[in-house]
């Protein structure tokens, strides 16, 4: 299981941009989402989210993950 918060849209307008109107694709299964893994700024749906490992959203292209120091917690 991939733990993923939510994308807050209200906090997205003070961005300006459009960013509010923008939906991510899961980087498993290319669905648009709003939901992300944080440690790896990674977008995943929630139904990847709880069927797939952090190990196999490592795998994709669209992980990128912060560096170890910046991390505050542990990678669920």
């Amino acid at each position: 299981m991939i733990t993923v918060e939510h994308e807050d849209v209200e906090e997205l307008k003070k961005w300006g941009m459009g960013l509010s109107q923008m939906l991510e694709s899961c980087a498993l299964c290319n669905t648009p989402t709003r939901y992300w893994h944080v440690n790896s700024n990674t977008p995943c749906c929630q139904s990847c989210a709880q069927t797939h490992t952090v190990d196999q959203l490592r795998k994709t292209r669209a992980y990128f993950p912060f560096p170890k120091a910046a991390q505050a917690k542990k990678e669920d």
